[in-house]
């Protein structure tokens, strides 16, 4: 990383006392740029930064902190809060942020290369809003982390891409994480509109998706499901068919990620073609199980816009003669 500073101003209030070493200072850095190595030992592009914090140094304590700071990456992130930090023989950290900017646009491709995922893939319009809180301490050689932070979307514009599939929609969603890592308690919600989807000759647009869950740990329990897709396309047998008004609603249902694990016991489908049907799914072990019920479907009609059966229900057999 590379790191320049036009104007770097650190002040204090008085001098070193041995009575009472504590020093109390304000730093204010404004135009600093630094640059991130990336893959393939290329750079990134230029990051300004913008810091003023004014807190503390105890030589005695062994403490040091900032009980107010004011940080700014241009047009990646903005935050405020308290940093405290102790040394000695168990170290601790602690921050508080209260002011959350986070641009996705912007910060999205440096997270994608961390997590190894292709950034043009994925991408993600406005602001992600985080507070809390978040402390560490060192314990043996390793760090245990607690923490207590939400974090906000609200009308985030996000799209994707994978071989064979499109996708786009506007994202709310609320995630809420506290407690020791890594068994924190996890509460999610999201709701999706104008959502569209492409995917093998099927098309869905103008949908709308609604989703919650808790859990602790990689274990959670979903509380709520439903899509509404006005319209949906797919091709059979050659013909383009259409199915309107479709439904979908979950109320419980089961989600592990070690090992992964996917149950979901009753999800009820309403479609302008068949209604009342109840669908269950059971995935792990890289299979998948599914069970299909309903009652007065109207399988008969579904059948004649297939073309399954004529149009007018009407039968003809002929029998061969001996």
């Amino acid at each position: 990383m590379e790191v320049a500073a036009p104007l770097l101003q650190l002040t204090w209030d008085r001098a070193l006392s041995i009575v009472d070493p504590e020093i109390r200072l304000s730093l204010k850095a404004e135009d600093m740029t630094f640059l991130l190595n990336q893959a393939k030992g290329s750079a990134s592009r230029p990051f300004t930064m913008h810091l003023s914090a004014d807190g503390f140094v105890d030589l005695a304590g062994k403490r040091a902190g900032a009980e107010r700071f004011h940080l700014i990456v241009t047009q990646i992130m903005e935050a405020a809060g308290a940093f405290h930090a102790v040394t000695g023989d168990k170290p601790e950290v602690e921050a508080h942020r209260s002011r959350p900017a986070d641009y996705l646009n912007e910060v999205w491709p440096l997270l994608a290369e961390a997590f190894g995922v292709k950034p043009s893939s994925c991408t993600f319009g406005g602001a992600a809003h985080v507070t809390g809180n978040l402390s560490g301490i060192l314990e043996g050689e390793a760090w245990q982390w607690a923490c207590d932070l939400e974090a906000r979307l609200k009308g985030n514009e996000v799209s994707f891409t994978t071989p064979g599939t499109r996708g786009r929609g506007m994202l709310t969603a609320n995630l809420q994480v506290k407690g020791l890592f890594p068994a924190v308690e996890t509460a999610l919600t999201f709701a999706a509109e104008k959502a569209e989807l492409s995917w093998k000759g099927m098309g869905v647009k103008s949908a709308k998706a609604a989703f919650s869950s808790s859990g602790k740990g990689s274990d959670f329990h979903m509380q709520h499901l439903s899509f509404q897709i006005p319209q949906a396309e797919f091709t059979l047998g050659g013909r383009r068919i259409r199915v309107a008004d479709i439904n979908a609603e979950a109320q419980t249902g089961t989600i592990r990620f070690d090992p992964t694990r996917l149950s979901f016991p009753r999800i009820g489908i309403h479609t302008s073609l068949m209604k009342n049907l109840r669908l269950s799914l059971d995935a792990h072990d890289g299979q998948a199980s599914f069970g299909l019920e309903g009652e007065k479907v109207r399988a008969f009609h579904l059948a004649q816009v297939l073309d399954l059966i004529p149009p007018d229900g009407s039968w003809r057999a002929s029998i061969p003669s001996w």
